[in-house]
């Protein structure tokens, strides 16, 4: 994709933020085992796609549990986590701001219609209900989008494992909305996580970036970057650098070398952010959906690259 996002170069604050409630952001239950050697997950066994305007089921699909494995990643090595966050000079387009009735949360395009977000931006657990009146801003910074009116959601793909069970690993959506982009419009790519982005000798930590908004504030988001370094695997997700600001859930973290997505901000704690890692298993069921097949099987590692 055209424009990394290097030209960022200005410092962002990070005290005296505003948070207000909303479903967008999320704190992660105690961690028992933050040092556990790998990725252990329950594996996911299927997906469903819904009418986002009835909440009603319009199409199952499995999901290959031998593929829904993450490999595990080194704990031997101390990850160093350098972090730096700066608002974006010049919004990007593929940035994307949803918007439903319960708040705001942060999501990426991954097509000419469709977003890559995370479960709980689209799905209340407490409730098992989806969220209503949902739209999307492509390239939305302070109160304005310019790239039309803001899109109706249309269809919403979700992981059993987030919805029956509320794992933070399967904390992934997908969005697909109204009116088609322009074909020219660039969007990310995905691809599956996998052990080289693990803290490892000799091997330097694989650097990361990740557009999201913040603060959650109405009418005042701002497109924002994190850069830094992947850390370690924890509870199916993988760990980056710092908190980020409510609103900025569903963000992609991206590979900074192949510019291809590899996982979802999904909840945070005082510490660090985690992330819900993109598994082979659940690219293929992403590619399905947006190709409107029920073929969860016969794809690669990467989507849309």
């Amino acid at each position: 994709m055209e424009g990394h996002l290097k030209y960022i170069v200005i410092c962002i604050a990070l005290s005296n933020c505003i948070f207000i409630p909303a479903m967008c952001q999320t704190t992660l239950s105690p961690i028992n085992k933050i040092n556990e050697l790998n990725c252990a997950q329950n594996q996911d066994s299927q997906a469903s796609s819904t009418d986002a305007a009835t909440g009603k089921g319009i199409q199952l699909y499995q999901v290959n549990a031998s593929l829904d494995v993450i490999p595990p990643c080194n704990n031997g090595v101390t990850p160093q986590e350098p972090i730096a966050e700066f608002p974006m000079q010049v919004p990007i387009p593929q940035l994307v701001k949803i918007i439903s009735d319960a708040g705001q949360c942060s999501g990426i395009l991954i097509s000419q219609d469709a977003v890559l977000t995370a479960g709980h931006c689209v799905f209340d657990a407490a409730k098992k209900q989806y969220y209503k009146h949902m739209t999307i801003s492509p390239g939305y910074q302070r109160g304005k989008s310019d790239y039309g009116a803001p899109h109706a959601a249309l269809k919403i793909l979700t992981f059993s494992g987030y919805t029956s069970s509320s794992i933070a690993a399967h904390d992934v959506a997908v969005v697909r909305f109204s009116n088609q982009l322009d074909a020219k419009f660039n969007y990310f790519g995905l691809e599956a996580f996998n052990v080289n982005y693990c803290a490892q000798q000799p091997t330097p930590l694989k650097e990361y970036f990740e557009p999201h908004y913040s603060p959650n504030i109405e009418n005042n988001s701002v497109q924002s970057n994190a850069e830094g370094q992947v850390g370690f695997c924890v509870q199916g997700m993988i760990t980056t650098g710092l908190p980020l600001l409510p609103g900025s859930s569903g963000s992609g973290v991206l590979d900074e070398y192949s510019r291809a997505i590899f996982a979802v901000h999904s909840q945070y704690d005082s510490k660090m952010s985690y992330n819900a890692i993109l598994t082979k298993a659940k690219i293929c069921v992403i590619k399905a959906f947006l190709e409107e097949t029920t073929d969860t099987l016969t794809c690669g590692a990467t989507y849309g690259n």
